[in-house]
């Protein structure tokens, strides 16, 4: 499992706002599955298939964040 979303942003963009949760993204369903049952509050992991295994970079969590920008 990768860090996904505001924590990777700030970790990309040291200016952005504080993040007020941690989010990893996994593309192994099994490890979705194992791990989703044991995270702490204000953590979450998402399963997402044929996402890069390893951490995104800025330009592939823009265009992952845009294509969710109408929901």
């Amino acid at each position: 499992m990768f860090l996904y979303g505001s924590q990777l942003t700030k970790k990309l963009f040291p200016e952005f706002r504080e993040p007020k949760d941690t989010d990893f993204v996994t593309n192994n369903l099994s490890e979705y599955l194992m791990v989703k049952p044991t995270l702490p509050d204000r953590t979450e992991i998402h399963y997402i298939p044929n996402t890069p295994n390893r951490e995104m970079t800025a330009d592939e969590l823009y265009t992952l964040k845009v294509s969710h920008a109408i929901y």
